[in-house]
């Protein structure tokens, strides 16, 4: 029997997570006909993919859209009248506007966002979210039914992150560990501060690798409060992270920011430092409360406060006993919770859902 085509596009690089693991799974299930760019940037890689989008044969059965699909979706709309699954993992409006605030909600650019926004969410079948707080989201301000939203979680790349990395530890210190872009939804600034307020217990070191938009701030604010104990590094290598994760006593997942996005979002990380077995601390958000119970898969604090952090960091740095009982709990949850085999139906089954929606549509209009 010959298997669903699904033709596969996305603006961000089939590489980044969110869309690798998307990709593997479809690919179990479905043939796949990939249209991508790896190019640098997000108008390098639309400049690349839209005209390739018109001109790929017909043949397939269903669209996906992956990363910031919006405008995916909306062309394949005008080209092509074949059902489109939509992965909505960020809302543009929301991302420049709220987030990054990068515009103002009223402003042109601001304006146009919102509209891309909803125009892509009606053009699509399904829309894919990551949170159900998120797919309220959704629906709240761009009027997506909420029949047409589906929940799939980041989950984690169990080829990379499991039990298998080990590191010696050292007894001489007590390493937090985390890695961020420094959106302003991560808190990066809040996690210095409570470095600062634990700066007498000279047992308990940080780690922060990456950069991004806050970096700068974060890290001027720890050259002004003169931090011994924060060491600032580079990216690390995708395939380095689990060593990385493995050398902590205790990983900070997040998110710590205060934005509407940080309560909504459950960060990628936090499910890669679950798996691993460390224990990990999370904002007190409506998203963490989807998926983990407070001190049992995880330890939760509250948003956009540095006190609270370093309250859960000096509650973990003093019982062995709690951190070893967060992080085989939280291990066990995420690596039954998002296995493999799981998570491949769960994709499946939404790219099945539009085809089956679309062949209804299509013989009631026969």
């Amino acid at each position: 029997m010959t298997r669903p085509v699904v033709l596969f596009s996305a603006l961000r690089e089939p590489t980044y997570v969110r869309n690798a693991l998307a990709l593997r799974a479809l690919r179990e299930h479905y043939d796949v006909q990939q249209v991508t760019s790896d190019a640098a940037t997000y108008p390098q890689r639309l400049a690349r993919v839209l005209p390739r989008l018109l001109s790929s044969p017909g043949t397939h059965d269903v669209c996906y859209t992956g990363f910031l699909g919006q405008p995916l979706a909306l062309w394949l709309r005008l080209c092509q009248r074949r059902p489109i699954v939509l992965d909505a993992f960020i809302s543009v409006y929301d991302t420049l506007c709220f987030d990054r605030r990068q515009s103002r909600p009223w402003s042109p650019l601001g304006r146009l966002a919102y509209v891309l926004d909803r125009l892509a969410t009606a053009a699509a079948s399904i829309v894919v979210v990551d949170t159900n707080a998120q797919a309220d989201y959704f629906s709240q301000a761009f009027r997506v039914p909420q029949e047409k939203l589906e929940t799939i979680y980041v989950g984690y790349d169990s080829e990379v992150f499991g039990p298998g990395a080990h590191v010696d530890p050292d007894i001489s210190s007590f390493h937090v560990f985390t890695y961020s872009s420094y959106l302003p939804a991560h808190g990066m600034d809040k996690v210095v501060r409570a470095a600062s307020l634990l700066r007498a217990e000279r047992r308990i070191t940080f780690t922060l690798a990456g950069r991004g938009p806050t970096y700068t701030r974060a890290r001027a604010l720890a050259d002004q409060l003169d931090l011994t104990n924060v060491q600032f590094v580079d990216w690390i290598p995708y395939e380095h992270l689990p060593t990385a994760i493995a050398a902590a006593d205790v990983c900070l997942g997040g998110h710590f920011g205060t934005s509407s996005k940080a309560k909504r979002t459950i960060a990628g990380k936090t499910f890669q430092f679950l798996a691993m077995g460390r224990p990990t601390i999370v904002g007190d958000s409506p998203a963490n409360h989807e998926l983990l119970v407070p001190g049992e898969h995880a330890m939760f604090c509250q948003q956009g406060s540095p006190e609270a952090l370093a309250q859960a960091i000096i509650a973990l740095f003093r019982s062995p006993e709690l951190r070893q009982h967060l992080g085989a709990r939280g291990a066990e949850l995420i690596r039954e919770r998002f296995r493999p085999d799981v998570v491949s139906r769960r994709w499946a089954g939404i790219v099945a859902r539009a085809l089956g929606e679309a062949n209804r549509k299509e013989r009631d209009s026969d």
